[in-house]
């Protein structure tokens, strides 16, 4: 796992590349270094901060032949011996890089489809004269560009390393998308000459020209998959446990991580150390759960503490660090547990995917309840919030907070439910239009019912937007690659391949991953929490105080403090509402952008 620079200039700049290396080091501790080439009258300038976890001695980077190709990568790739029988030349080498080097010089942008794992890479053809970029099926790993006259093509795993060359601009339709998705959705870039690599997509230069190439986007597959999931997870499982280092495992308690747990220690017979984060106010701590399933496993488990009067710190040092806005609140216990586990690994494993994949988040049961549910109920669902919160006190997210939220929805077309149910915020008639108009942009025409279009809209959407963004995120600040388990290309193509329907029960949802939870553990009949925390004290002493200061030049901060004044702020939908505005703001200060209006 790595960090990866670079831009192409009119005069060799050693000291640029040097520094722009060290800006992103925290994503790869235990190497940084560069190479500069000249072609023409162009240098062309690669740079890696790495992380080595696979091919240690072979994986060096930026990795460069006698003809002068030469590439920087991010991530892993599984898998390998399917890849290697796609190369040409022999490679004694258990080095990912070097596999890849060697595919895309003999492929050059074609079958991109052939690479199952995460990444983000830069390659240079030196014969050809191009460089590509390309970004993983599903956007797990980052990667931006942007244009200008003085360096005619820049790249980055990270917005920030980019600043300086920008023009520093946001628009507002951008924040008005940032607020209603609850972070940056694939079609929206946050500055505006800074752009993303798309999941799924490369980015061909050539004689300051540009290509976008589209090698994926995820559809259902018509032919289903009669693998047996259980033996395909042991498949996955053992091949990204491959490294030349030790790789450990996240473990919330929750179905997903669990099922990795028992697969990794009662089926591959691996011994693997487990982490999880416990918090002081226990309505959010799930660790009686990991602990559970430790002991049931007998796997090695260590507990982090997160005391709720650490918010101030902990959110003071990550706004400091951020590479952009992260919209979902969670990010802060995430950034917290990464921090922890990278004192004692290098890589983790995760079960982050599996909710999309296998249908399990609340949105789905939902669905099934919707057609029975319309505005006219609304005020009976509220009635039974309200008692079903009294009988239950330790819920993270209040039965009330949840009917309003789905209330919020009900009246609109499938796909637009989703989008309303996902997201918290709701801004006038913005908001709908904004997911109206993003609908039109996502390929929904393979899906054979309403269950499996929903699945295809949490790929293209909320995994990109919310969980990849902030697993990158939180764990790369910290020097920690974590691999998720279930984005495998084997577990995806399983998942495309089948009816999500028998997924979803009205009152169980991800029941293909339950049945394998029964075979081993008692808790696997559990609710899903959800991995939150306990900030209200900080919203209203610090997140709501700097909206307030700042209200008077934002007319959206105005708009939605007036909308909020009076009311009681102790409920999640509000507190992710206020971080969504808090961290966008903060960062846009903090960065010196500009906003532009509309």
């Amino acid at each position: 796992m790595c960090g990866l620079v670079g831009f192409v200039s009119y005069k060799e700049e050693e000291e640029l590349i040097k520094n722009l290396v060290n800006s992103i080091a925290h994503r790869g501790p235990d190497e940084q270094d560069y190479k500069i080439i000249k072609v023409g009258n162009q240098f062309i300038h690669f740079g890696s901060a790495r992380l080595s976890v696979v091919g240690e001695s072979t994986g060096r980077m930026p990795m460069v032949d006698s003809n002068n190709n030469m590439i920087v990568y991010n991530g892993e790739l599984y898998d390998l011996h399917r890849l290697r029988n796609k190369i040409s030349k022999n490679i004694n080498s258990t080095s990912d890089t070097l596999h890849l080097f060697e595919y895309l010089k003999e492929n050059d942008e074609n079958n991109l489809n052939d690479l199952n794992g995460m990444f983000a890479f830069s390659f240079y053809n030196s014969k050809k004269n191009y460089l590509l970029l390309g970004r993983d099926k599903l956007g797990i790993k980052p990667i931006y560009y942007l244009e200008s006259e003085e360096y005619p093509f820049f790249f980055s795993s990270e917005i920030k390393a980019l600043l300086n060359f920008s023009n520093r601009r946001v628009n507002m339709e951008t924040i008005q998308s940032y607020l209603a998705f609850g972070g940056f959705n694939r079609y929206t870039n946050l500055i505006n000459d800074i752009k993303t690599v798309q999941p799924g997509s490369a980015i061909k230069w050539h004689n300051n020209n540009l290509q976008i190439i589209n090698y994926y986007y995820p559809v259902k597959l018509q032919n289903e998959n009669e693998n047996n999931i259980e033996s395909l997870l042991a498949e996955v499982i053992d091949d990204q446990l491959k490294a030349d280092v030790s790789v450990d495992l996240l473990l919330s308690g929750g179905i997903d991580s669990s099922i990795i747990a028992y697969i990794t220690k009662n089926i591959l017979n691996k011994q693997v150390k487990a982490f999880s984060l416990s918090f002081t106010n226990k309505k959010y701590d799930e660790t009686h759960k990991s602990k559970i399933i430790s002991n049931e496993l007998g796997i090695d488990h260590e507990v982090f503490v997160f005391d709720t009067e650490e918010n101030e710190s902990v959110i003071s040092e990550l706004l400091e660090k951020l590479p952009e806005p992260v919209g979902d609140p969670s990010i802060i216990p995430t950034f917290y547990l990464s921090q922890c586990v990278s004192k004692h690994t290098k890589a983790v494993l995760s079960g982050d995917g599996a909710d999309e994949l296998f249908s399990g988040y609340d949105w789905y049961r939902a669905l099934r309840f919707s057609r029975f549910l319309n505005k006219y109920t609304s005020s009976t669902l509220q009635l039974v919030g309200f008692i079903s919160d009294l009988m239950s006190k330790n819920q993270n997210i209040s039965t009330k907070d949840k009917i309003d939220l789905f209330n919020s929805g009900i009246n609109y077309k499938d796909e637009i439910k989703i989008l309303h149910w996902q997201n918290t915020l709701k801004l006038e008639n913005i908001t709908n239009e904004l997911f109206e108009d993003y609908i039109k942009n996502i390929n929904l025409t393979s899906a054979n019912n309403k269950y499996d279009k929903v699945q295809l809209i949490d790929l293209y959407t909320y995994l990109y937007t919310n969980i990849l963004k902030k697993s990158d995120t939180a764990s790369m600040l910290n020097g920690l690659e974590v691999r998720p388990v279930f984005l495998d290309d084997r577990i995806l193509n399983y998942s495309l391949s089948q009816n999500q329907k028998k997924n979803v029960g009205y009152l169980k949802s991800k029941k293909e991953l339950r049945k394998i939870a029964q075979g081993f553990t008692k808790v696997n009949n559990q609710k899903k929490q959800g991995f939150t925390h306990d900030f209200s004290s900080w919203i209203s002493t610090v997140g709501l105080n700097y909206l307030n200061e700042i209200k008077n030049d934002h007319k959206l901060i105005s708009y939605y403090l007036n909308n909020i004044e009076g009311k009681p702020l102790n409920n999640t939908l509000e507190e992710r509402n206020i971080w969504k505005f808090y961290s966008l703001y903060k960062w846009i200060d903090l960065n010196n952008i500009k906003i532009e209006s509309n």
